[in-house]
């Protein structure tokens, strides 16, 4: 139960909890934001009436989609390990960066809107393979209008938002921009993975220009690497005894173990696992012998050896 809460708040959950239809539902649900307790104290009870609406959302927009006539829809099969999502206003260069980091074909212009769907592009990082969407031009209203759900729940999906912002303009007008619709949409960023938040990465493209934000901001030379560093993963080799290591590496999240890679690699290699040798950052010198515990870096060549 909230704190100090007032008949107001009250009301709107029962409207809530009375409420049958998906639009009904997002209705009662965003009353009760707007009335309930503002304090510290009631953040947690806040964040989840928020990712309640993001949801409800999210189920709007897939029934939208389906009572058309077409039946077509902006399902996207995922691809790689991850989702990144390219975001920015009109113009600022998505469809450039998206071509120059995946080699995708897509029609760059100079004239507004050029992108009237999602475009899809695979980014190779050291044999890792990385989903790119770029999303379709954001702009002032886009959340509740139009095709705006739509690709707001495409977004939502993401594992990485990179924000495209044009250095010959503005920056922080066009982050400002930016940032209300994805309050509009009910969708959390922040600089870091936590919770139910977004993780953002800002690009400066066309002219670089230093500009204040809570969040990273890149050179586009050094693109690729940040989008790496964001996703919270690291790419280590495996390598079978007298053997050059395996090519592509695998993909693990942060802080992963040998147990994390052997449970990757086969099903039976913790029941059957003796050691593994190491190769890399991780160990103090090559061919180290490590447990089930040890930590991984990135980089690191791993040779199993087992019962």
């Amino acid at each position: 139960m909230p704190i100090n809460a007032d008949y107001k708040y009250f009301e709107a959950q029962k409207k809530y909890n009375e409420a049958k239809t998906t639009q009904e539902k997002l209705k009662a649900l965003q009353e009760l934001l707007s009335v309930s307790p503002s304090h510290k104290g009631a953040e947690k009870l806040r964040q989840e009436i928020k990712t309640k609406i993001a949801k409800l959302k999210e189920k709007q927009e897939k029934e939208r989609l389906k009572k058309k006539s077409s039946g077509k829809s902006f399902f996207i099969k995922k691809e790689g390990i991850v989702q990144v999502a390219l975001v920015g206003l009109s113009n600022v260069g998505k469809s450039f960066l998206l071509s120059k980091l995946t080699g995708a074909r897509v029609e760059i212009a100079d004239y507004e809107y050029t992108t009237k769907k999602p475009e899809i592009g695979i980014l190779d990082y050291n044999g890792i393979k990385i989903q790119l969407i770029e999303i379709p031009a954001l702009f002032t209203g886009i959340a509740n209008k139009g095709m705006g759900p739509t690709w707001f729940a495409i977004i939502r999906t993401c594992n990485l938002i990179v924000i495209v912002l044009d250095g010959k303009r503005n920056c922080e007008n066009q982050l400002k921009i930016i940032e209300n619709e994805f309050k509009e949409a009910f969708i959390e960023l922040s600089d870091i993975k936590e919770g139910d938040k977004i993780p953002v990465l800002i690009v400066i493209n066309k002219e670089f220009k230093h500009i204040k934000s809570k969040y990273k901001v890149s050179f586009v030379s050094d693109i690729r690497e940040n989008i790496w560093k964001k996703v919270g993963f690291i790419y280590v080799y495996t390598k079978m005894p007298g053997k050059p290591k395996d090519f592509p590496p695998v993909a693990l999240k942060n802080n992963a173990s040998i147990h994390n890679l052997a449970e990757y690699v086969h099903k039976d290699f913790i029941k059957r696992f003796r050691f593994a040798r190491i190769w890399g950052k991780s160990v103090k010198y090559d061919g180290a012998t490590v447990g089930l515990d040890h930590k991984l870096k990135e980089g690191d060549v791993i040779e199993f050896h087992l019962k």
